[in-house]
């Protein structure tokens, strides 16, 4: 039993420490957008492909969105899409581009509900052809789930003080339950040290 406490306490403790950094992202999200890019780009025949995967952070929002884009090769590069490969991060304020959700829909199908989104964008032109999909939670969801454990500890340990102080209060051992009223010093059952309740 006492190490199931144990490891109830310790996995509260680290489940606060990540809320409180989700809660210090979430906040910071609001200011700059930030992610991390990898690109890949390679030569099919007569096309070049540059793949991307980005997991970002930016308006509350954390999200991951990946694809492709497919141009003919004898286009000239456009150093955005086919720029050096490889994994970058950006940073820049927010509202100035969208890297976790366009809210403009140029083109996009899904949607978005209380912040969870799901985009998903198929265009096809002469010039160029893009497949992107994207996927966003907001951060409160996060911050609140990752709350609830150390909610439910601080619920435990308060039930726990207050069963306690009134076992202590009507003359029981805070351990076992033991009814001390007729004996002085230790309780006789488990040993526990007896502790006279203040008024």
């Amino acid at each position: 039993m006492l190490w199931r406490r144990r490891w109830f306490s310790l996995l509260s403790a680290l489940s606060m420490a990540l809320c409180l950094a989700l809660a210090a992202v979430w906040i910071h999200s609001h200011q700059m957008a930030e992610s991390a890019l990898l690109v890949r780009n390679r030569d099919e025949g007569t096309d070049r492909v540059s793949q991307r995967t980005s997991l970002g952070c930016e308006a509350g929002l954390v999200g991951i969105v990946f694809g492709w884009r497919r141009s003919p090769a004898s286009m000239p590069v456009d150093d955005y899409w086919f720029g050096p490969g490889g994994l970058t991060w950006q940073r820049h304020v927010a509202g100035s581009d969208a890297y976790v959700v366009d809210r403009t829909n140029h083109g996009m199908s899904g949607g978005r509900f209380l912040g969870f989104t799901y985009r998903r964008l198929r265009r096809a032109v002469p010039e160029a052809e893009w497949n992107f999909t994207t996927f966003a939670v907001p951060l409160w969801f996060l911050v609140a789930l990752t709350s609830a454990l150390p909610l439910a500890w601080a619920r435990a340990t308060w039930r726990e003080a207050a069963q306690d102080h009134r076992q202590r209060w009507r003359g029981r051992c805070s351990n076992c339950g033991y009814d001390l009223r007729g004996s002085a010093g230790d309780c006789p059952e488990c040993g526990q040290s007896r502790a006279t309740p203040t008024t």
